[in-house]
């Protein structure tokens, strides 16, 4: 699986994928020391899920005060242009 650290708006998390989600990730808040960002190893690599998923997270992470609403709705609308266009992710 991944692990890796990434930079997000001057901020660094630990990116990695995980068997024990309960659901699709994860972001831990910009302000948590140690912040994780997490994605279910569960999910179909190369996937539109996957990338949504990942695309949804780094979401949180760069603007922490958007609703879930406009999270969820802005990361699947630039997933499938992205998926359409040819973009895969590949997290394991």
């Amino acid at each position: 699986g991944v692990d890796v650290r990434v930079k997000i708006r001057g901020k660094y998390w630990r990116l990695r994928t995980t068997g024990k989600l309960k659901h699709p990730g994860e972001c831990h808040a910009p302000w948590k020391k140690k912040k994780q960002i997490l994605i279910n190893e569960s999910l179909k690599s190369g996937s539109l899920v996957e990338l949504d998923t990942l695309i949804h997270e780094l979401l949180h992470a760069c603007v922490w005060d958007l609703s879930e609403e406009t999270v969820r709705e802005t990361a699947t609308s630039i997933a499938k242009v992205l998926y359409d266009l040819g973009a895969r992710v590949d997290l394991r």
